[in-house]
């Protein structure tokens, strides 16, 4: 059985706090502009948990997906 695929609101808030922004190296833009990203994508059997989840926003989250960055 997979995963969740979506963060919850809880595992949000904790990201921003830990994350404060997008963690694509170089970006600046802040938490309130960030979605939740699986770092193993959740068809993959990639947990949703935090310990598997990062902030970007959505420019690099597409970035991410469609380049295949890890």
């Amino acid at each position: 059985r997979r995963p969740a695929s979506s963060a919850t609101p809880a595992q949000v808030t904790a990201l921003r706090l830990r994350d404060g922004g997008c963690t694509f190296d170089g970006c600046d833009r802040p938490a309130s502009w960030c979605e939740a990203h699986h770092l193993r994508h959740w068809l993959d059997y990639g947990p949703t948990d935090l310990e598997n989840l990062a902030l970007l926003c959505s420019r690099h989250h597409t970035i991410v997906h469609q380049q295949g960055y890890s």
